[in-house]
């Protein structure tokens, strides 16, 4: 792995997630009309797990699939959402489409892929996302935040707020920065001769 060698060379790792362009998606505060539904390609065979998962979840809730042009129409669609259904299966890391559905003020219903990436995310459970690993646990989870408005709200809001702080092209560009630039070495020791000016005021 890059990481393991770039830590053989004495080099730190770096986690750099996806991010989304802030000036094209954000929350709008419009009225959220669509409550259950998933924008985004299904049909590559890449994206087999994906169209499985969500055609089950299609079996039993009332789930919507759509596919939109991107731009205006994309984020104008992910702004009428309030549970946006992440359906990552097999990828092993969370989709860009997770962070623009935050960004936008949906409730992120996230595919779990594990503690290690979401560690390194700052995704919570039922903080800033609601995971599942089975359509039964996200039956589960739906209910409750289907019967508490207010949690699910507050979900939201952690999740934009998360959204717009770690993975705006912005925010990933300024964190990039951050760790490029150097730590500052340490002052080596005065010699005597240097400790005596000092004291002198020369």
């Amino acid at each position: 792995m890059v990481s393991e060698r770039l830590r053989q060379e004495g080099f730190d790792a770096v986690f750099v997630p996806k991010g989304y362009d802030e000036q094209l998606l954000a929350d709008q505060g419009r009225e959220r009309d669509i409550e259950l539904a998933f924008v985004g390609s299904t049909n590559s065979v890449a994206y087999s797990g994906r169209k499985a998962l969500l055609d089950e979840l299609g079996r039993v809730e009332n789930l919507i699939v759509s596919r939109t042009k991107s731009g205006e129409d994309y984020s104008n669609t992910l702004n009428r959402i309030r549970f946006f259904v992440s359906a990552d299966v097999g990828m092993g890391e969370y989709m860009i489409k997770n962070f623009e559905a935050m960004a936008c003020g949906c409730v992120l219903l996230a595919y779990d892929q594990g503690e290690e990436e979401n560690r390194a995310l700052g995704l919570q459970d039922m903080h800033n996302v609601v995971f599942y690993d089975s359509i039964p646990t996200l039956q589960e989870k739906l209910r409750r935040l289907r019967a508490e408005p207010e949690l699910a709200r507050q979900i939201a809001e952690n999740g934009r707020h998360l959204a717009i702080s770690r993975f705006s092209f912005g925010a990933v560009g300024r964190s990039i920065v951050d760790h490029m630039r150097p730590a500052l070495r340490p002052h080596p020791p005065l010699s005597a001769w240097q400790r005596l000016r000092l004291k002198l005021g020369i």
